[in-house]
């Protein structure tokens, strides 16, 4: 797959993608296999997508990627406790969206 953009971190996409699966499992409750059969057409979309695409695709916080991945698995979960659960693992991740 292209880069985005040239200069960008590739560690920091790499973290992006570590975080959403870890949200899919461990928020979500997906099995790993499940989580990565997912999270693997979703990236497989995205690499034949055009440039800006990918860039929008990369835009929107990892809940909300894994959250709309899940599906019907959202349902089962207490939005309370996904969130703080999320934020948790979020901070673990060393995820800080307003940085990058």
């Amino acid at each position: 797959m292209n880069m985005i953009d040239p200069g960008m971190a590739y560690v920091s996409e790499a973290a992006y993608w570590r975080l959403v699966e870890a949200t899919l499992t461990e928020v979500f409750g997906l099995q790993a296999s499940e989580a990565r059969r997912r999270l693997d057409g979703l990236m497989s979309r995205l690499a034949d997508a055009p440039a800006a695409e990918r860039l929008l695709g990369l835009h929107a916080e990892p809940f909300q990627v894994a959250a709309d991945l899940a599906g019907d698995a959202v349902l089962a979960t207490d939005e309370a406790s996904c969130a703080q659960h999320y934020k948790t693992l979020a901070m673990a991740h060393r995820w800080a969206p307003e940085a990058g």
